[in-house]
């Protein structure tokens, strides 16, 4: 994400991550990046690897989203 911030423009990348067709996805990639932190460092538990699937899930969707090819097949 730090990559399409510095192609952007760090103003323009966070107004593109908290608009509003996108905000869903931006609360789902930190709070899930957050959480596989959080279990990866604290308490050994099978919520760990469901958090890292559901943050590579929508880490994919992101950069997916970015590219013009896979606009249409991405979810919005």
């Amino acid at each position: 994400m730090a990559g399409f911030s510095i192609l952007t423009g760090p103003v323009a990348h966070l107004k593109h991550l908290t608009s509003k067709e996108r905000l869903p996805f931006t609360i789902s990639y930190f709070s899930s990046l957050g959480l596989t932190i959080y279990f990866a460092l604290g308490p050994r538990a099978p919520t760990r690897q469901a958090c890292s699937h559901i943050d590579v899930a929508t880490a994919s969707n992101v950069a997916m989203s970015r590219c013009p090819a896979t606009r249409s097949r991405t979810l919005k």
